[in-house]
């Protein structure tokens, strides 16, 4: 007796992940000036100098977290080869629903040692927190990437955006050094700053703006190839996709 998936089989898909919003692509399409001002923002990692903070700006599905995630991966393989660099740790947080206590515990249990006990949920504030952050920085050492996507949804961001910037000239850490990479949807978060955030981060700000018909068509063709059966998807489905959301937001997803 068959069952109700017995008679089911993959008919057009050779890799439907591809088609996922997790997938990662091993190559960016459509964002080499972006790729490139990010690059050259994240030069003086290379050279053991202190990174400079980066923010990167535009609405959901214009490719922000992927070139981000595509950078830090290329920069840790560039770091390895680098007499000059050194150890370099990256550490991503998604902001979206968290209060500062939060996002400082995560950070500081994920630099923790593997025996050590985990920073408490209660009975400690958000200072205490920021200190065992400090402490955990100094005793690995080296540079560290702090990403934190969806920025703009962080109770108390000032906070953030000011203790991180000068942990080291205010002697917080000495043996090691902190770069901040923001991602935000709202091309206004940085109005909504304290004015001595403002100087304080002196960042680096990278917009991303809506793909056009032309490069929406270039990535689905991509993805298309990769995700199907040959001749499972026609030329002109993939115009179509392409116009029609060139029309609306400009947005891959």
């Amino acid at each position: 007796m068959s069952g109700p998936f017995s008679d089911l089989t993959e008919t057009i898909f050779t890799d439907k992940s591809v088609l996922s919003e997790s997938y990662q692509p091993e190559e960016i399409l459509e964002r080499d000036e972006e790729i490139e001002a990010f690059s050259h923002a994240l030069q003086d990692v290379l050279f053991g100098r202190e990174p400079e903070n980066i923010f990167l700006y535009g609405k959901a599905g214009l490719g922000k977290t992927a070139v981000t995630t595509y950078m830090m991966e290329e920069l840790k393989a560039e770091v390895d080869v680098r007499e000059e660099a050194d150890d370099l740790h990256v550490h991503e947080i998604n902001c979206n629903g968290k209060t500062l206590f939060m996002v400082v515990r995560r950070l500081v249990n994920e630099l923790l040692p593997p025996d050590a006990s985990p920073f408490p949920k209660r009975g400690l504030g958000t200072g205490d927190a920021f200190d065992e952050l400090y402490s955990q920085l100094d005793r690995l050492g080296g540079t560290h990437l702090i990403v934190f996507d969806e920025i703009d949804h962080l109770d108390d961001v000032d906070t953030l955006l000011y203790e991180l910037p000068r942990a080291r000239s205010n002697g917080h850490i000495t043996d090691s050094l902190v770069g901040i990479i923001g991602i935000s949807n709202n091309y206004t978060f940085r109005q909504s700053l304290s004015a001595k955030v403002k100087d304080t981060l002196m960042e680096t700000e990278i917009s991303f703006s809506p793909y056009d018909a032309g490069e929406l068509r270039t990535i689905l063709r991509d993805r298309a190839d990769r995700a199907f059966v040959d001749g499972a998807c026609d030329d002109s489905a993939i115009a179509k996709a392409a116009a029609l959301s060139a029309q609306d937001m400009g947005n891959a997803r």
